[in-house]
Protein backbone atom coordinates (compact mmCIF):
# COMPACT_ATOMS: atom_id res chain seq x y z
CA UNK A 1 0.00 0.00 0.00
CA UNK A 2 0.98 3.60 -0.80
CA UNK A 3 0.35 6.44 0.82
CA UNK A 4 0.97 10.05 0.14
CA UNK A 5 1.28 12.45 3.40
CA UNK A 6 0.96 15.98 2.68
CA UNK A 7 1.56 19.08 4.96
CA UNK A 8 0.19 22.46 3.57
CA UNK A 9 0.90 24.94 6.53
CA UNK A 10 4.13 26.80 7.28
CA UNK A 11 7.05 24.04 6.67
CA UNK A 12 4.85 22.39 3.24
CA UNK A 13 6.20 18.64 2.59
CA UNK A 14 5.55 15.89 1.26
CA UNK A 15 6.11 12.45 1.97
CA UNK A 16 5.49 8.12 0.32
CA UNK A 17 5.01 5.57 2.67
CA UNK A 18 5.04 2.11 0.94
CA UNK A 19 4.41 -1.17 2.70
CA UNK A 20 5.34 0.90 6.22
CA UNK A 21 8.47 2.20 4.80
CA UNK A 22 9.20 5.98 4.41
CA UNK A 23 10.37 5.33 0.04
CA UNK A 24 10.64 9.39 -0.18
CA UNK A 25 10.23 12.98 1.64
CA UNK A 26 10.72 16.48 1.01
CA UNK A 27 9.90 20.10 2.01
CA UNK A 28 8.57 22.44 -0.29
CA UNK A 29 11.45 25.12 0.78
CA UNK A 30 14.09 23.07 -0.83
CA UNK A 31 12.79 23.77 -4.50
CA UNK A 32 11.36 27.18 -3.84
CA UNK A 33 14.29 28.33 -1.81
CA UNK A 34 11.52 30.18 1.20
CA UNK A 35 12.63 29.76 4.73
CA UNK A 36 9.19 28.25 6.30
CA UNK A 37 7.30 27.64 3.23
CA UNK A 38 3.46 27.71 3.03
CA UNK A 39 2.78 27.67 -0.31
CA UNK A 40 1.14 23.77 -1.31
CA UNK A 41 3.98 21.67 -2.09
CA UNK A 42 3.79 20.80 -5.77
CA UNK A 43 6.99 20.79 -6.61
CA UNK A 44 8.07 18.30 -3.24
CA UNK A 45 5.18 16.22 -4.66
CA UNK A 46 6.40 15.81 -8.01
CA UNK A 47 10.13 15.00 -6.92
CA UNK A 48 8.84 12.40 -4.07
CA UNK A 49 6.91 10.62 -7.04
CA UNK A 50 9.27 11.12 -9.60
CA UNK A 51 11.62 9.46 -6.87
CA UNK A 52 10.10 6.60 -6.38
CA UNK A 53 9.00 6.44 -10.17
CA UNK A 54 5.51 6.29 -9.39
CA UNK A 55 2.45 8.58 -10.69
CA UNK A 56 -1.01 9.76 -8.60
CA UNK A 57 -2.70 7.26 -9.91
CA UNK A 58 -0.34 4.63 -7.90
CA UNK A 59 -1.39 6.09 -4.97
CA UNK A 60 -3.97 3.87 -2.54
CA UNK A 61 -4.71 6.59 0.05
CA UNK A 62 -3.38 10.06 0.90
CA UNK A 63 -3.32 11.98 4.26
CA UNK A 64 -3.46 15.34 5.16
CA UNK A 65 -2.07 17.07 7.97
Amino acid sequence: MRILGLNHSNDSACALVENGRVVAACAEERFSRVKHDASFPHRALRWVLGHAGITLQDIDRVAFF
